[in-house]
């Protein structure tokens, strides 16, 4: 039994146009989250400022927004 589809060695190309394109695609993704993501320390002193207390209460705002933010991501649906 022959497979569906010809691999990228029977039909002369090395790589698949369509693969190219899904590989380039996670590659901006993960490049936007990663930067999203980085823009988040910047604020890092923010918090104690805002909820006057000491940085060592207030580590848990950061960890929940990039925990979030990293369910978010994986979570929202579009990787399949």
């Amino acid at each position: 039994m022959s497979p569906p589809f010809p691999s990228a060695v029977e039909a002369g190309n090395s790589v698949p146009p369509r693969v190219t394109m899904v590989v380039a695609v996670l590659t901006l993704a993960g490049t936007a989250v990663a930067f999203v993501q980085s823009l988040l320390f910047p604020i890092v002193p923010l918090p104690p400022r805002l909820l006057d207390a000491p940085l060592t209460e207030t580590a848990w705002v950061v960890t929940g927004a990039l925990l979030c933010a990293a369910l978010a991501t994986t979570g929202d649906g579009t990787a399949r």
